[in-house]
């Protein structure tokens, strides 16, 4: 895993906001970088490749993750301002989940979707109740479920 300095983030990140006004520059690539501890608030960084990027303690605040790739990102501790949640070691792979609840998206191993669609795949997948990845699952969705409603009541 590669470290990235502040001043190659920025570089990557001004060229990345370049490629998104379809103004030259370039798709950031951050696949197996070591972002820990970078602060990445405001930065705008949708269709970034951040697959297996290391984002620990990352300052994520208002970042633009939308379809951002994801899958297999360490954001354990990164700061999410509540719009994203992370759970590891769960289900088939044994990898991180995250789910978004601005985005009503789930990433999950090689899987992205929505909540309802990631269910389907579960129940599809996995339809004995009695599986332990059917209940990992499917209570992590139950429990995605009642923060996304208490987050929108709050």
């Amino acid at each position: 895993m590669r470290k990235v300095s502040s001043e190659e983030l920025k570089d990557i990140i001004s060229k990345h906001k370049k490629w998104l006004l379809d103004d030259g520059g370039e798709r950031a690539n951050l696949s197996y970088a070591n972002l820990s501890n970078a602060d990445l608030s405001n930065a705008d960084l949708r269709y970034a490749d951040l697959n297996n990027a290391n984002l620990r303690y990352a300052n994520l605040n208002n970042a633009n993750l939308n379809d951002a790739d994801l899958r297999y990102a360490n954001l354990r501790s990164a700061d999410l301002d509540t719009k994203y949640i992370s759970i590891t070691r769960i289900g088939s792979t044994k990898r991180m989940t995250t789910y978004s609840f601005s985005e009503d998206k789930i990433w999950c191993g090689c899987f992205t979707g929505t909540l309802k669609e990631f269910k389907d795949k579960v129940l599809k997948d996995y339809p004995d109740k009695g599986n332990t990845h059917h209940i990992e699952y499917t209570e992590f969705i139950k429990y995605l479920k009642k923060l996304r409603k208490a987050y929108k009541e709050g």
